[in-house]
């Protein structure tokens, strides 16, 4: 009948590459939070209870382990993005975690970095979509229907891009005025009870001195 006999014909894979590569992306990220568990543990210095506790995690190694998981975690994202749809991936909200997480973790001036990081990433990986469905070029590891089907016209994606590169520096921004609100209470929060201890001093002070009398 013209067909080829069942041994012969190609075998078709159970999953896509890409789909494959996700998952993959997605295991790698479950392994690499365990590593920075562990690097905590190591980076961490141990508490010494003779000191009182004053909130402060701003120890240069915790902050250098903290630059080093954020930017990896933005790596990741962006490799999810760029298997999952681009612009259209779900993946694409995990950035947003990313800079709340740099603003807590490090500084205000590092989330608005990374929202710049990400913003130029997610342009590229959009961008790369509209050409490559345009027939421009092929992108590796993703098949030509796929990139179709996923890839947007310029006409949308260049507000979309406007749009979600505003949104992201401006989370950014609010999340460090927030964090610089809170710190500066805790400074505050923290003046107030050296002050209540001296008055404490004081006044024990006085009713020694009133004792002698």
């Amino acid at each position: 009948l013209g067909f080829p006999p069942f041994s012969q014909r190609p075998a078709q894979p159970l999953f896509p590459t890409h789909i494959l590569l996700t998952y993959g992306a997605l295991v790698f990220a479950c392994l690499i939070n365990l590593v920075y568990i562990l690097l905590i543990k190591y980076f961490t210095p141990p508490h010494d209870i003779s000191k009182p506790d004053s909130g402060d995690t701003d120890e240069p190694a915790l902050k250098r382990l903290a630059l080093i998981q954020i930017s990896v975690d933005i790596f990741l994202e962006t490799v999810l993005s760029y298997f999952t749809g681009g612009s259209g991936s779900i993946f694409v909200i995990l950035y947003f975690a990313s800079i709340l997480a740099a603003n807590i973790m490090v500084s205000p001036r590092s989330g608005l970095f990374f929202a710049s990081l990400s913003s130029i990433l997610l342009s590229i990986i959009t961008i790369m979509y509209s050409l490559s469905a345009a027939g421009q070029f092929s992108l590796p590891l993703l098949p030509p229907d796929f990139v179709k089907s996923s890839a947007q016209g310029f006409r949308f994606i260049l507000p979309y891009l406007f749009f979600f590169i505003l949104i992201l520096h401006f989370v950014a921004y609010s999340a460090g005025r927030l964090v610089n609100e809170l710190a500066h209470e805790r400074h505050l929060r923290n003046e107030l009870k050296k002050h209540a201890e001296m008055l404490e001093i004081l006044r024990e002070m006085s009713i020694g001195i009133a004792h002698e009398l």
